[in-house]
């Protein structure tokens, strides 16, 4: 499962990031969030998987498309 809903809100997990953007490295996302000019992840669990908000991203590209 790469994606999850909670509250009417859809999660991505990073594999499912990676592939939206063309199949881009887990460094490629580090470095993006590190960086600041990339959505920064959330975490529901003590396990540390990284899970990013639908709606983040959909801004993000709409940024990117009209910049």
């Amino acid at each position: 499962m790469s994606e999850v809903s909670l509250n009417q809100k859809v999660y991505l997990k990073a594999s499912a990031v990676r592939a939206r953007y063309g199949h881009v490295s887990n460094m490629w996302l580090h470095r993006h969030v590190k960086a600041g000019d990339f959505p920064a992840p959330v975490t529901f669990t003590d396990k540390g998987i990284r899970f990013w908000d639908a709606a983040d991203l959909d801004a993000y590209d709409a940024a990117r498309r009209s910049g």
